[in-house]
């Protein structure tokens, strides 16, 4: 029973965005574990101690070198081995697609797929449907509930759809699944996985490998921009009657929206 766990390395939440002459920089240059892959991380770990003790679970990530410092913290939580798949350096960032083939084609013979939901950096929100495509593979984002069934090798699953909405799902195995926020809550790295993580070999693999450099697609902004500073709020005055008619005023000749 093999168990994989996707992760990605992302800007540091609490760094301040900063534009130096349209260069994309971070007051803070250090990188963390993309939010929803922490829960991915757990979310694998607790297959293999609740329904699948036999199991393997390896960490995966795409990056550069700094890349394997969140595989260390993956393998410190827990997981028993990890893949980098690395690549040259590139000012731009590799399309899902692109992503998800390379992850694809490192995972070799593997039961169940847990990725985070969507990567706060860029938002792509497709790589986990790539890496079920590329094995043939069922598919469920945005899990919230799971429950195991190993002697039928199947699950059952809740999603939230758009709007909040639940939606109950029976998932034959092997399976993808992305993983949201508030399905568990991620374990700390304990001072025993931390040392055991500092002396585990890292698979290292490279993209070219595993995707021919003409279907490789990097995504490259030419300049950015920070959004338009809002605007002081204003303050309406007089009594309820007046503060309503200056709304709707202000509605309908300044703003144009009735």
């Amino acid at each position: 029973m093999n168990i994989a766990v996707c992760i990605k390395q992302v800007p540091n939440t609490e760094a301040q965005v900063i534009l130096n002459d349209g260069i994309l920089a971070f007051s803070d240059p250090k990188k963390i574990i993309n939010p929803y892959d922490e829960f991915a991380i757990e979310a694998a770990l607790r297959a293999k101690e609740q329904a699948f003790p036999d199991a393997s679970v390896t960490a995966i990530t795409l990056g550069p070198e700094s890349a394997t410092e969140a595989l260390r913290t993956a393998l410190a939580m827990g997981c028993d081995q990890a893949i980098h798949i690395t690549h040259e350096p590139h000012p731009g960032w590799l399309a899902p697609l692109t992503v998800g083939q390379a992850i694809g084609a490192a995972l070799r013979q593997v039961d169940l797929v847990f990725c985070g939901r969507q990567g706060i950096d860029h938002d792509d929100f497709t790589v986990p449907y790539v890496i079920a495509n590329a094995h043939q593979m069922s598919c469920i984002n945005v899990v919230k509930e799971i429950t195991y069934k190993p002697e039928e090798k199947k699950l059952w699953v809740v999603r939230e759809s758009d709007g909040g909405q639940k939606e109950y799902f029976e998932c034959p195995m092997p399976a993808v699944l992305g993983i949201s926020i508030g399905l568990n809550k991620p374990r700390y790295p304990s001072l025993p996985g931390i040392m055991k993580a500092k002396k585990k070999a890292i698979e290292s693999l490279n993209l070219t490998d595993l995707v021919s450099d003409s279907n490789c697609t990097w995504i490259q902004p030419s300049t950015y921009e920070l959004p338009k500073a809002k605007e002081a709020c204003k303050m309406i005055k007089g009594d309820i009657a007046e503060q309503a008619s200056e709304l709707a005023r202000i509605l309908k000749e300044d703003l144009h929206i009735v």
